[in-house]
């Protein structure tokens, strides 16, 4: 009775430090997936630069940019993206979707308009150095900064509209400063 009750009881210990080690092991599997899918390329961080984006983001903040977002499907107008910089591709802008392919976009008495409806936010005097009314061309979509009276955007010529496949991601998360932290819509 002695020894079958030891022998259950080392059974029983095999059992739990096996489970423990499989525990583990799938713990450590799936930590080096999400560190293997963030350092190649999956998600990135940015830091915002200026107040081209304001009161979205300000200067400083920081955010997650998930660059296979547009792997299989296109950005949606209000997506917020990054892409190069014009003449530095090293430096990325931060800007909103506000039309995309085939879209028409027009500025009529101070407010731009896509498709004949108005954009919130979208009152200004600088129009850009764009003839309008604008069809966005195919595989492109014409960005502007939330701060519309600060923002050197597509409607500025040497941005123009941008290649869907320049478009580095989307922007999905804020994350600092912590306070303000939170999905981006």
């Amino acid at each position: 009775m002695f020894k079958q009750s030891i022998v259950e009881n080392f059974k029983d210990i095999k059992d739990s430090a096996l489970a423990n080690v499989r525990d583990a092991a799938l713990e450590f599997v799936i930590a080096v997936l999400i560190f293997l899918s963030v350092y190649n390329g999956v998600f990135r961080t940015a830091i915002i630069s200026g107040e081209s984006m304001e009161p979205t983001f300000s200067d400083s903040q920081r955010c997650v940019v998930w660059v296979s977002a547009y792997w299989f499907k296109e950005p949606k107008r209000g997506d917020v993206i990054v892409f190069p910089s014009p003449g530095d591709k090293k430096s990325k802008y931060i800007k909103r979707v506000a039309a995309k392919s085939g879209d028409e976009v027009d500025f009529k008495n101070g407010a731009f308009y896509v498709n004949g409806e108005k954009l919130k936010n979208g009152e200004t005097s600088f129009i850009g150095s764009y003839s309008l009314p604008l069809i966005v061309p195919d595989d492109t979509v014409f960005a502007l900064g939330d701060n519309i009276d600060a923002s050197r955007d597509s409607r500025d010529s040497s941005v123009g509209c941008i290649a869907q496949q320049d478009i580095v991601g989307k922007v999905v998360f804020r994350f600092w400063p912590f306070k303000k932290a939170g999905v981006i819509n």
